[in-house]
């Protein structure tokens, strides 16, 4: 699963909220359903140009949203 979408470090949104928020639109635009795996942390990091902790914040806040 290719993560084209460029993130902003300009942005006002925090760039583990422009992951979440790609994420949502990957979902919705049908790219990727619930079920599929994601990439590792890692791997996720790498594709975005991000760190591994924003990642994980993702994570995290993904998470939340669940419960």
């Amino acid at each position: 699963m290719a993560m084209s979408q460029v993130l902003s470090k300009d942005s006002e949104k925090y760039l583990y909220q422009q992951v979440i928020d790609m994420i949502k639109q990957m979902q919705n635009s049908g790219t990727i359903r619930v079920g599929d795996k994601l990439p590792s942390l890692r791997k996720l990091s790498q594709q975005l140009n991000v760190s591994i902790p924003t990642c994980l914040l993702y994570t995290s806040d993904a998470a939340d949203d669940m419960q």
